[in-house]
């Protein structure tokens, strides 16, 4: 049997342009009587100028504030609290792609303004999750599990103020489950974003596809939940100070 996605791009390209109610069953890649959605889809260069704008998007904005957290311009943040502060505002571009995902993959009717949608969010929650992971990962932790110098003040190091005051299970469980959970949510987000953006005409006609798509979808932002909440657990027991140095 062949799969659904076994398609080459020529083929893919001249399946688009035959309208969907002239094609045979089964020549769109769906079974036959799958639950067809489209109505229309966006032609492969608005959709290859689409991604490119929701990449530039995300990785701008973030450049911008690399520059701006530089000490030659100026100490209104710090290194650590720029990046920090970018880390947090992820979650809320989180929220609002997830939102505009899930209503676009569980649409009763597609349209070319709900498909453009569907491929801005799906790949605006896979880039940003991406770098939410990795700023946390390798520019917000460092200074978290940064340890003190013997006997010293461990104000400003989390880890070891927490071990310090008999609160080992922040670190032990909410800080451990955090750190790989949140890995959970870039790899399903890119898994949707490709097949949003590689194959709708699959995703749109096929209704199985589009449910595992949907379920990857929405594990993918259970994941970035649980590690936000974990995450502001975390921080309210354990003091910040290490994002001033």
């Amino acid at each position: 049997m062949e799969s659904a996605f076994n398609h080459s791009p020529d083929r893919v390209e001249a399946e688009s342009a035959v309208p969907l109610g002239n094609r045979p069953d089964g020549a769109d890649g769906a079974p036959a009587g799958a639950d067809s959605l489209v109505v229309e889809e966006l032609p492969s260069r608005q959709r290859r100028m689409l991604l490119a704008l929701a990449v530039a998007a995300v990785v701008v904005p973030a450049a911008l504030g690399a520059l701006a957290a530089r000490p030659e311009a100026g100490h209104l943040l710090t290194a650590r609290e720029a990046w920090f502060l970018a880390h947090v505002l992820c979650g809320v571009v989180i929220v609002h792609a997830f939102a505009g995902g899930l209503a676009t993959l569980t649409a009763r009717r597609m349209t070319p303004v709900k498909d453009a949608v569907r491929l801005l969010s799906t790949v605006s929650l896979a880039v940003v999750s991406w770098l939410t992971v990795v700023s946390g990962t390798w520019l917000v932790y460092p200074g978290y599990r940064a340890k003190p110098a013997p006997g010293g003040d461990t104000t400003d190091y989390p880890q070891a103020y927490l071990a310090a005051h008999d609160l080992d299970f922040w670190h032990d469980f909410g800080m451990e489950w955090k750190e790989h959970v949140g890995w959970v949510t870039p790899l399903l987000a890119t898994a949707v974003a490709f097949v949003a953006f590689r194959y709708p005409h699959v995703l749109n006609r096929n209704a199985r596809t589009r449910a595992t798509a949907t379920t990857y979808f929405v594990v993918a932002f259970a994941a970035a939940v649980v590690a936000a909440g974990l995450g502001t657990a975390i921080n309210a027991v354990a003091p910040n100070g290490f994002l001033d140095q």
